[in-house]
């Protein structure tokens, strides 16, 4: 992913919070239940929108029990096991309570405009990363804990705020997964660029 000079490296956790569901609260499916809390699987973030529809429900002890992956607007997912390793949506659209559950984490930004971190983790150079994990696991891959953190990506500086850059990011940042488009990608970045030069 080739980037402006003037952009820096920094990495994952030093611009979102990183968490996941923690082995001893796993949850199993003889607790979901037909009404509670949404409960999402990495079937549900592989479309453009995440599916809050057809999902499964848990308890509201359940719910309350890990507040960290408690969804909020503007959160970023990320499948870090199994087979869907790597796939990534942003939380746009919340209709109801919703929770994860092991195999998605959840990474919320503070410091990064959340749709440039959902494109990064979609852009081909962390997805060949994870393709290289992929490759060279016997068992079903998966990315530890401790290493997604620290995922080392570029940052543009400043924040993306101005009408121009937000009417004109929307379009581009919020449908479809982009690493499956070079010219989606290309036109995000020279955008980015832009964007940077106007602020």
């Amino acid at each position: 992913m080739s980037v402006p000079q003037t952009w820096k490296r920094t990495r994952i956790d030093r611009v979102a919070t990183v968490n996941a569901r923690i082995g001893w609260k796993a949850l199993t499916a003889t607790e979901y239940q037909s009404e509670g809390y949404v409960f999402l699987a990495t079937p549900n973030i592989k479309s453009s929108a995440i599916d809050f529809d057809r999902v499964n429900y848990i308890s509201e002890y359940r719910y309350q029990e890990s507040p960290e992956l408690k969804l909020q607007l503007g959160d970023v997912l990320l499948a870090k096991d199994g087979n869907t390793l790597g796939i990534t949506n942003i939380v746009r659209e919340l209709p109801r309570p919703a929770t994860v559950n092991g195999s998605i984490a959840v990474l919320r930004p503070f410091d990064i405009e959340p749709r440039f971190l959902r494109y990064v983790l979609a852009s081909s150079s962390t997805q060949d990363v994870i393709d290289a994990i992929k490759g060279r696991s016997t068992f079903p891959p998966s990315l530890s804990s401790a290493a997604s953190p620290t995922f080392s990506m570029p940052r543009r500086p400043g924040s993306i705020t101005s009408p121009y850059c937000k009417a004109r990011l929307e379009p581009l940042s919020l449908h479809g997964q982009w690493h499956s488009s070079t010219s989606r990608s290309m036109s995000l970045l020279r955008l980015m660029a832009r964007c940077h030069s106007v602020e």
